[in-house]
């Protein structure tokens, strides 16, 4: 430690280790310095097309709801960058699909190395964005059947809560490890007002003041009837910051985009043989409950790093911070039949990612304009 700087662990480095495997390759191949940034950029998005394809291929249903969002521009758009946020959203997305996989299919138990798997992925995918914690408790929630017996139920879930624990305390550490009281996650683009240990106190001081200005926040950007379409098309066309430089999809083709997406959830429903198999409602619930949970420690890490002390807006937070909450939630509260062998025509996931397709390929057209 010289001249008073505190270093600590970056878990985001994590996340860029595809990128970089894929630039030293190019390196070791005598690519030239522009094609290795290439390289970088395709191997940050070959690793989201392999991990989103490990996790769509566990789900008996729901592949092409698993599919359609997956499809997002603004996830592509950022998988094809040196971007993390891609990277969090496929392991989030394979750890919940490895969940399901265990409740669509009665025949598979939860065994320890599924278990194993499941919980590095969730390590893996949210170390870089430790925020996002919370939301891999809904996985405690499985039948007894899906365990050889109850002993080892108990320990899967205890197992998870530690892990929960863990990644919980990767937070802790860095913000009372730096020796700057927690200065290291202020972030400078916010202003020099911008404080952590001065927002932590400020909400500390005024908790009930703080929980009206998050609810005002969230109310306004996301649950407001006359926004509740411009967060959601956000999460379509918000491509970082590329709109900064004037050039976005356009409106239209986004709230077509959810349109279709609406579809393909509607028809990605569960084919129940048996009542038993059926997820219960409360675990939907409880998807929910955690889901808006994250939302809000979402919103309060932005606060704090963010925005200047005592504000009375939430600065910063971008739709594009809800994908790896919203894209699980809606895996997990999809809708579910009893109609025993009954299928929908063969056509329909076709038909359904075949517009996705020609949707993002007209969406990108203002880009390949600009910059192309």
């Amino acid at each position: 430690n010289n001249n008073n700087i505190y270093t600590t662990m970056n878990y985001t480095v994590i996340a860029y280790l595809p990128a970089a495997a894929a630039m030293w390759l190019a390196r070791m191949l005598g690519f030239s310095v522009s094609n290795t940034v290439i390289a970088g950029r395709v191997g940050n998005l070959l690793c989201y097309v392999f991990v989103a394809y490990a996790a769509i291929k566990r789900l008996k249903y729901g592949k092409l709801i698993a599919a359609s969002l997956c499809l997002f521009p603004t996830i592509l758009f950022l998988a094809g960058n040196y971007s993390y946020d891609a990277f969090c959203i496929a392991f989030i997305l394979l750890g919940i699909c490895l969940w399901l996989e265990v409740y669509q299919k009665p025949e598979i138990k939860m065994t320890g190395a599924r278990a194993a798997i499941m919980l590095l992925a969730f390590v893996i995918g949210i170390l870089p964005k430790t925020v996002y914690f919370p939301f891999m408790l809904i996985v405690m929630f499985l039948p007894n059947r899906c365990f050889s017996s109850k002993a080892w139920a108990n320990g899967y879930r205890l197992a998870v809560i530690m892990t929960a624990l863990l990644l919980m305390f990767t937070i802790v550490a860095v913000f009372f490890g730096t020796g700057s009281g927690g200065e290291s996650f202020s972030d400078a683009r916010g202003g020099s007002d911008v404080s952590v240990q001065g927002q932590v106190d400020f909400i500390l001081q005024n908790p009930m003041q703080y929980t009206s200005i998050l609810l005002s926040f969230l109310n306004y950007v996301y649950f407001n009837l006359g926004h509740i379409m411009d967060a959601f098309g956000g999460c379509v066309r918000a491509l970082a910051y590329v709109g900064l430089q004037g050039v976005i999809i356009p409106e239209k083709i986004a709230y077509a985009y959810l349109g279709l997406l609406l579809i393909a959830w509607l028809v990605s429903f569960d084919i129940i043989e048996k009542r038993s198999d059926k997820m219960p409602l409360w675990v939907k619930a409880i998807c929910c409950i955690l889901s808006f949970g994250v939302i809000c420690i979402v919103a309060t890490s932005m606060y704090c790093g963010f925005t200047p002390v005592g504000s009375h807006d939430i600065n910063g937070c971008q739709e594009r911070y809800m994908l790896p909450v919203i894209i699980p939630m809606l895996l997990v509260i999809r809708p579910a039949i009893s109609r025993k062998g009954w299928r929908l025509p063969s056509w329909t996931n076709t038909v359904i990612l075949y517009t996705d397709a020609i949707l993002l390929m007209v969406g990108m057209v203002p880009f390949m304009m600009r910059f192309v």
